[in-house]
């Protein structure tokens, strides 16, 4: 247990590390689901943002998109609609395949959708729990990324707006002169 949860602290450190840096949003997110990845032993990962009503993709592991085959639309919808994680495992001699949709829920609504896809290896039966806690976690630390990028945003935008302003405003002045 103690493992489990140093393992949990030192993702969770990791995640808003790759959070917080200054390289563009899209870029963090294809880090946050390879980190995920690796951290969790899934094969390939996804995240998708809800926007304007909609599922976006906002970032993809390596594997993910080297495959290029995109999760089916209703698992994640599902998972997004009802809040509540969707699990598929595999049969037969796929028995060990694990396939998670898991809803990033934000205060009262559906932030995204993690979706992790990997194979459980034998005696490894907190797969499960250690993928939602991941998604828990996820759902706190990307809401106060996406906060902290919309004040980025902001502050850009009102940068801009006085750089014109003043522009205008030194144009005037020489006419005027």
């Amino acid at each position: 247990r103690l493992r489990s949860e140093s393992r949990q602290n030192r993702l969770e450190a990791e995640l808003r590390r790759i959070l917080a840096g200054p390289r563009p949003l899209e870029r963090r997110l294809h880090e946050v689901c390879e980190k995920l990845c690796a951290g969790l032993g899934a094969s390939l990962g996804e995240l998708w943002l809800a926007a304007n009503g909609t599922l976006v993709l906002g970032g993809s592991s390596e594997a993910a998109r080297a495959a290029g085959v995109r999760p089916d639309p209703g698992l994640v919808g599902a998972a997004a609609a009802k809040g509540r994680a969707v699990w598929l495992t595999g049969c037969g001699p796929d028995r060990r395949l694990r396939i998670a949709a898991l809803p990033l829920l934000e205060a009262d609504r559906t932030a995204g959708v993690l979706y992790l896809q990997g194979v459980r290896e034998a005696g490894e039966e907190a797969l499960e729990a250690q993928w939602s806690a991941a998604a828990s976690l996820l759902a706190g630390l990307l809401g106060e990324a996406l906060a902290e990028e919309e004040t980025r945003r902001a502050a850009r935008r009102g940068l801009q707006l006085a750089e014109a302003v003043s522009a205008l405003s030194t144009s005037r002045d020489r006419r005027q002169a």
